[in-house]
């Protein structure tokens, strides 16, 4: 299916408007059919048809539409460039017949096909020659310098017109943006909309390449970055202004995210706006920085206190839903051990259990025959629809074991003298819960197949 990539455009024209001929709506309910179908080269034709008729008619809602389905279509099937080349004619035509915030967004347009143009084909540009200095303007000919330099022409050229773009107000648009629509405030002004594009593209890996100038892509990050606070310093609703200034504060500390500056920094921000249902996602920061320094230097009990002061504060805000999913990915279960190798018959053999935020690890215990073991080598395997592990074994023996209990939310060890077992192939399940149910990525249990040493020897003598 066809995935529209950032963003998406319509722009509403309000004022007289001459009876149109050509039924777009319809057609692009036929567009959507196609789209949840898959088809994504099937849309090509329609959205062609569309484009046609809208440049016809002069209506640059639809124009605008179909530019961006063709855009995002060239990307999806980027090894026929010859529908990228057509794609890119077509922006460009209308770039030099436009005016205003058409043309803002439709720079925009063009460096987001380059963009992802690149993230998809960057295998084959990455080591190919660049011959752009023959004149030709051709794509196809470009290497990566050159894709870069034309990305940062077209961003630039979308924020060109500031002050137009800070007066147009979203609410003169329909903008459909991912994610909910109760968060698209945060982008209130046309400017709002484009400069975070450009974020995107400039915070990218694919800008930190040492073809672009470093100090012009730190240049172009800062200038949005300090323009968008400019705009949203006297906003009543503090939400855009904030989340402005987080952005440029993880900029800023982006090659030492660690340092203790940038936590006195967010502790300032936050007393400054203690009050405002926005200190939630700086809270959020602050949590998360205790979670980010290193294992041995991570303080989650800090974190988690941090977090609980957005949720108690601001239980419905948006910060409050970040830092109960930090909380959640801070107190989840892991379980995981290792054996010696190899088990020794009859006598008591160490476990090394290895927990976070599991005090108490229930055990099974499995004999397998050897006519198992060529049928499935492992002795057991995991049932993804049931989230339980099966084994062919017979159950000889289950139990508990106590762990010494931790509060600091770190990972723990602990040995255990496992009890004595004679000869034979076993495997070994430890869970968190009695039901032994769990994901097997998350290893909220284990198994081994433990071979012990007379055995060992029975199988090879």
């Amino acid at each position: 299916m066809l995935r529209l990539i950032l963003l998406f455009f319509t722009i509403i024209f309000f004022g007289s408007m001459n009876a149109q001929q050509y039924p777009f709506a319809k057609k692009w309910q036929e567009v959507e059919k196609l789209n949840l179908k898959g088809k994504t080269k099937s849309l090509q034709p329609l959205v062609d048809e569309i484009y046609t008729n809208a440049k016809s008619e002069k209506n640059a809602p639809n124009l605008i539409k179909a530019l961006i389905y063709k855009s995002n279509i060239a990307v999806q099937t980027s090894d026929d460039e010859n529908i990228v080349a057509e794609t890119e004619r077509a922006v460009l035509q209308e770039i030099a017949a436009s005016s205003g915030v058409e043309k803002a967004v439709l720079h925009s347009i063009l460096a987001e096909l380059y963009f992802n143009y690149v993230q998809e084909q960057r295998y084959r540009i990455v080591n190919r020659t660049d011959l752009a200095e023959d004149g030709t303007g051709d794509f196809r000919t470009w290497g990566i310098a050159r894709f870069l330099k034309e990305i940062d022409t077209h961003t630039q050229a979308s924020l060109a017109e500031k002050n137009l773009l800070r007066q147009i107000k979203v609410e003169d648009f329909e903008i459909l943006l991912e994610g909910e629509d109760k968060w698209r405030f945060l982008r209130p002004t046309m400017y709002d909309v484009l400069a975070n594009r450009a974020l995107n593209w400039y915070e990218n890996h694919l800008f930190k390449n040492q073809e672009f100038d470093q100090n012009q892509v730190d240049s172009n990050i800062k200038s949005i970055l300090y323009s968008l606070i400019e705009i949203h310093e006297n906003d009543e609703n503090k939400g855009a202004l904030i989340m402005a200034i987080l952005r440029e504060i993880k900029f800023r500390f982006i090659e030492n995210p660690h340092s203790p500056e940038r936590f006195k920094v967010l502790q300032n921000l936050n007393n400054q706006y203690a009050n405002d249902e926005w200190s939630s996602v700086i809270l959020y920061e602050m949590a998360y920085y205790y979670t980010n320094l290193g294992e041995e230097e991570n303080d989650y009990i800090e974190a988690v206190r941090i977090a609980n002061q957005a949720i108690e504060k601001f239980p419905k805000s948006y910060g409050a839903s970040k830092a109960k999913y930090l909380i959640e990915t801070i107190e989840y279960p892991k379980l995981n051990f290792q054996t010696d190798g190899t088990f020794y018959a009859n006598q008591h053999n160490p476990l090394y259990i290895y927990h976070q935020n599991v005090h108490k690890v229930f055990y099974r215990i499995y004999k397998l025959k050897l006519s198992d073991l060529p049928i499935n080598i492992h002795g057991f395997q995991f049932d993804h629809k049931e989230r339980k592990l099966k084994t062919t074994g017979e159950l000889i023996n289950y139990g508990e074991l106590d762990l010494k209990q931790f509060t600091d939310y770190k990972m723990h060890s602990t040995k255990v003298p496992f009890q004595p077992l004679d000869g034979g192939n076993y495997v070994i399940v430890l869970a968190n819960n009695t039901e032994f149910k769990g994901n097997l990525s998350n290893q909220l249990f284990q198994a081994a197949i433990i071979s012990t040493q007379k055995d060992v020897n029975t199988r090879y003598n």
